[in-house]
């Protein structure tokens, strides 16, 4: 008596499970009917004997790998990968919240050696959210599983946009300056300060990067330097994207106040030796003099 197999992947799978296994429920997230199915039939051997019985066996399907709950940003690529056993060869189908989904440019699904299927989503959207159910059915029975799968909506993720650029500004050697600016993003963007396309080396004695009150990103650089003049840039970013933002500080020379000096063709006034000896008046001790005498 001869035996006909459908597929050696799916012999390999008749031969590791017994009868009473594969008669064994599915996980929680999987359901599993039916289990060793056969029939006989007439046919032709091998050596062309007609009337000769050929036994036929169906394993029903069953999922050997289930995929978790998953959870995508939208935009995003999904690949859902599941592994399921079964003689013959199981048909796969998919539904969302009851709804049977058919292969299109956005929805693949493809079947790989040993049993390994991939269902495909090229772009999520919103619309994808909710709770999908495979089902996996051949003549001996059926088996399914579902899944959830979550999708983080466009709006949540904002890339960094900086609503307050940061402006050019000039001071002088010693002076103080202040370069800010404010960034809106989400989820909160990480912050790189680079000079003239460096990233920036912070002297802890005379620089200070914070965020003030209002969430404007600050540096801070006291007691300024002819070496701090450059092209200052804030780099932002996060999950959504990157975004930029420079100024340019320029530091002048202190330089000492200059001698007043009088305007050309102005006369000077000298004090003459001659009046040294003029007597001084005081109102405290008056004077005292001769009256020239009186002439009869």
């Amino acid at each position: 008596m001869a035996r006909r197999l459908l597929g050696p992947d799916n012999a390999n799978y008749q031969d590791s499970l017994s009868d009473s296994q594969l008669n064994q429920p599915d996980s929680p997230q999987g359901r599993h009917t039916g289990g060793l199915w056969g029939r006989r039939h007439s046919g032709t051997d091998e050596r062309g004997n007609e009337g000769s019985a050929i036994q036929e066996k169906c394993y029903a399907p069953r999922f050997l790998q289930i995929p978790p709950d998953l959870t995508v940003e939208e935009g995003r690529f999904c690949r859902i990968d599941f592994k399921i056993g079964g003689l013959p060869t199981p048909d796969v189908c998919w539904y969302l919240d009851g709804k049977a989904i058919r292969p299109d440019d956005y929805h693949k699904m493809l079947v790989c050696e040993k049993g390994m299927h991939s269902f495909i989503i090229e772009i999520v959207t919103v619309h994808h959210a909710g709770v999908y159910e495979c089902v996996a059915r051949n003549r001996a029975g059926e088996s399914k599983f579902t899944m959830r799968l979550e999708v983080l909506a466009q709006e949540a993720l904002r890339p960094p946009t900086f609503v307050q650029k940061m402006l050019n500004s000039r001071a002088l050697e010693g002076d103080t300056v202040r370069l800010e600016c404010k960034v809106d993003a989400s989820p909160p963007p990480q912050l790189f300060w680079k000079k003239d396309k460096d990233m920036l080396r912070i002297d802890p004695n005379r620089m200070s990067l914070y965020e003030d009150g209002s969430g404007r990103q600050c540096l801070l650089i006291e007691r300024l330097m002819k070496s701090d003049a450059g092209w200052y840039t804030l780099s932002a970013i996060n999950e959504a994207g990157m975004s930029t933002c420079n100024a340019r500080l320029d530091v002048g020379t202190r330089t000492a106040p200059a001698m007043k000096t009088a305007p050309p063709g102005s006369k000077t006034l000298k004090l003459l030796s001659s009046l040294s000896h003029v007597p001084v008046l005081s109102a405290e001790s008056p004077a005292q003099h001769t009256a020239p005498p009186v002439r009869e």
